[in-house]
């Protein structure tokens, strides 16, 4: 069997396979509305331009659209009692999922009235229930605010990337709170923090020390 008539008979199976294949015009499937929502959140976050690839730094931020079923591993017992934003490490990013139905509550948009000192926006991600600004200073170093509402046209998850950091409890006016301080200095710390009441899931990665995270963090407000 030589080279030549292996690739013919692959050429011939491949015809076999599409010739096989129904018309696109008789292929007719209607996604879930969590499967559009996931492509659309996607898509709108593919067009978010990116600054400096290299630095690692970036955003510390890895948006994954799974839904948070696939990864609580527990009981539907479980389930019910956990209602609300669960994080959990994976693979060296923290995973932080909702739990429960999307709710019943009107988007309402917030706002982090100053930034540190130096910094100029340079990307603006935003929807009813989800909201991304990124600002970047002329070291290139990247600070990020965001925030999610769990809402049906909302994202279900999200991942940030702490891997060397130490985890510390805080709290934001007696929302509980997730500090993420990084042991190598030229990686931005983080703070999330998030809403039991209003389901809203808010964050902040900055190179700020952990009081100036927290004083960032408290001045977050809705828009009046």
């Amino acid at each position: 069997m030589t080279e030549e008539r292996l690739r013919e008979a692959a050429r011939q199976a491949g015809k076999a396979i599409i010739d096989s294949l129904p018309a696109p015009e008789d292929c007719t499937h209607t996604f879930s509305l969590k499967h559009q929502k996931k492509m659309k959140h996607l898509l709108r976050r593919a067009k978010r331009p990116s600054i400096r690839p290299a630095l690692r730094v970036a955003c510390m931020l890895l948006v994954c659209l799974l839904g948070c079923g696939t990864f609580f591993q527990v009981n539907a017992e479980a389930k019910e009692i956990f209602l609300g934003w669960v994080s959990r490490l994976e693979e060296g990013a923290q995973h932080y999922f909702f739990s429960g139905e999307p709710t019943a509550n009107d988007p309402v948009p917030y706002i982090l009235p100053e930034v540190p000192e130096g910094y100029q926006e340079v990307s603006r991600n935003t929807t009813d229930s989800d909201f991304c600004v990124t600002y970047a200073n002329a070291a290139g170093q990247i600070f990020e605010f965001g925030y999610i509402q769990n809402a049906e046209e909302s994202p279900d998850d999200i991942f940030f990337i702490a891997e060397n950091a130490e985890k510390q409890s805080a709290s934001i006016h007696g929302m509980p709170a997730d500090l993420y301080i990084e042991k190598n200095e030229d990686v931005a710390n983080l703070i999330v923090w998030w809403d039991e009441e209003t389901s809203m899931l808010f964050y902040i990665s900055a190179y700020l020390d952990e009081t100036d995270l927290i004083s960032l963090a408290e001045s977050v407000r809705q828009v009046s």
